[in-house]
């Protein structure tokens, strides 16, 4: 190709050398010739290792195929608004060897139909084909990593992308406003989701992600973490009236509604344990939202949810109304940004939990709601409960009593840790292994019965003192276990009273102190319990739940006195 140097650029040259008297080292291969450089249809630079930037499209051909070599060199990059705004233009086919394509380079091309990124290039930068109104088909070749921000923001006519396996990141807003797109495929490599990638999106109903892929998810078309445990992206397209996320779902996401036009309900369910930022913004026909959990976490800004905007304040506005129980974070929220906010009455008190990899059993991870007196359960929506995580319920200073059924396997660390008010409790045959520090610091805890002979039981399991003289943490409380089993090993390593249990007197409805037999005593135990004696415990607090509701009130005592009178 024939090289030539503006003529404009060197009479600027010669005219300032001849004012300053300043002699300008014109050498080839310098970056003032490199940047002054025009092959045919391209100005270009050279850069450093010897290759070619485009810097600008200086022809105005419709079908544009951009050359692998200029001036003999490799064509590796297209530059900065190198063919911004140019409306002419149809189609582009890039050279293979091209490795970046750059800030703004096709902005505004409002006549590109479809483009085919080769895999040598690494990311495709913010803005790049951003406002192509009338690209459709979008394919980006394997090699491709990054979809910068905005890459393809307000391609409004884009119906079609191919993304390979190779893409790994994909930012904010790639596809925001491409308002024609229905569906996209994740694939397998993709590791980072930004959650505004497809704002505003309005046609879209349905991203599926590859099996494969080992970070998200996709349920009826809406887009997860791989667990299931964060909403992501509900498509605004989808034409559904109400939805209520899976009970896996712990956390909705950022912007993980915005602009969802059917949509008129929302149930947020009792496991859910934050809303974020936007979730819930530009929903134009949004009526309510209902929120289970009474601690839910709400984003502290009043776009979380709306479905209008008021110019005169330049504020997000919400004409619906928000359900919730008594005292609630929802009305907590409704009340601080004036919203319209319906009770649903008192709140229940309530296990949360994840879902474990089998999809068939759980782990406790903590408890909403007013009540002092907790039940863990062996089943929650007929899964097997077989975990209480670590931390689960550390520092519920309110908790009074805790029940747990037969079936976890584990109490992880520090689950119960700082729980000042327990008084005591009964771990049940199927725990194998406490964590370290599980009942560290419950202040009030006085008696702990260990049903497992074998239970793995470490060091500071169970702590409700300090002791001044050995200037160290302590339990002084009781600990009821069977005959040389791990519960009377630590009890007897670590200076505490120990008492035995009879596998018998299990079974003898009423005798809560486990002495083998129901009388008087026991009645008179469980009201002293009631009352909140102190140092007053049960040994066995199942034999006094007589409802069997596995809450322990003045219903079970009186029907004990029933028993003890009338024998039935």
């Amino acid at each position: 190709m024939k090289i030539k140097h503006f003529a404009s650029t060197a009479l600027s040259l010669c005219l300032l050398a001849g004012v300053t008297g300043y002699s300008f080292p014109i050498t080839k291969g310098s970056s003032l010739i490199a940047n002054a450089s025009v092959a045919d249809d391209y100005e270009y630079s050279i850069n450093s290792d010897g290759t070619v930037t485009i810097t600008k499209y200086i022809s105005d051909d419709i079908k544009v195929v951009i050359p692998s070599v200029i001036s003999e060199r490799t064509v590796t990059a297209i530059g900065e608004d190198a063919f911004k705004n140019n409306s002419a233009m149809t189609s582009v086919v890039f050279p293979s060897g091209l490795e970046s394509i750059g800030y703004e380079a096709f902005f505004g091309c409002t006549g590109l139909t479809s483009v085919i990124i080769p895999g040598n290039v690494k990311k495709i930068s913010a803005l790049a084909f951003d406002c192509c109104s009338s690209l459709t088909s979008v394919t980006i070749g394997n090699g491709v990593e990054t979809i910068c921000s905005t890459a393809f923001f307000k391609c409004t006519s884009l119906t079609s992308i191919t993304i390979s396996d190779s893409v790994t990141e994909i930012m904010a807003e790639a596809f925001g406003y491409c308002t024609s797109l229905k569906s996209i495929i994740i694939p397998d490599g993709v590791k980072r989701i930004h959650p505004s990638v497809f704002e505003f999106c309005t046609e879209l109903t349905d991203i599926s992600v590859s099996k494969n892929n080992q970070y998200y998810s996709d349920i009826d078309g809406i887009l997860f973490n791989k667990n299931h445990t964060t909403l992501i992206c509900y498509p605004a397209g989808k034409t559904a009236e109400s939805y209520t996320p899976p009970i896996s779902v712990t956390s909705i996401g950022r912007y993980s509604f915005l602009g969802c036009e059917h949509l008129t309900s929302v149930s947020i369910g009792r496991n859910v344990g934050e809303v974020c930022e936007d979730a819930f913004q530009s929903c134009k026909s949004l009526e309510s939202v209902t929120f289970l959990n009474p601690s839910c976490s709400l984003y502290n800004a009043s776009d979380l949810i709306s479905n209008g905007y008021d110019h005169e304040i330049m504020g997000h506005t919400f004409s619906g109304t928000i359900y919730g129980y008594e005292g609630s974070s929802a009305q907590t929220y409704a009340e601080r940004f004036s919203r319209s906010f319906a009770t649903l009455g008192e709140a229940p008190t309530y296990c949360r939990f994840l879902i474990n990899d089998d999809e068939k059993t759980v782990t406790i991870t903590g408890y909403s709601g007013p009540s002092t007196n907790l039940t863990i359960p062996s089943e929650i929506e007929d899964m097997t409960v077989t975990d209480i995580a670590d931390n689960a319920f550390n520092s519920r200073k309110s908790l009074m009593s805790v029940t747990i059924d037969e079936g976890p396997i584990r109490i992880g660390s520090h689950a119960f840790s700082g729980c000042t008010a327990l008084t005591n409790v009964t771990i049940p045959k199927s725990v194998t292994s406490l964590g370290v520090q599980a009942f560290y610091d419950c202040a009030s805890l006085s008696a702990v019965t260990i049903l497992n002979p074998d239970c793995q039981i470490p060091e500071m399991s169970f702590d409700n003192g300090y002791d001044k003289v050995n200037k160290t943490r302590k339990y002084n409380g009781t600990i009821y276990g069977y005959e040389g089993s791990t519960a009377q090993d630590w009890a007897e390593k670590h200076g505490c009273i120990f008492k035995s249990i009879d596998e018998s007197n299990l079974d003898i409805m009423g005798d809560v102190n486990m002495d083998g037999a129901f009388n008087i005593a026991d009645v008179i135990l469980l009201q002293k319990w009631m009352l909140a004696v102190p140092d007053t415990h049960l040994a066995n607090w199942k034999a006094a739940d007589f409802y069997d509701d596995h809450v322990l009130n003045v219903f079970d005592l009186c029907l004990m006195k029933r028993k003890l009178i009338y024998g039935s």
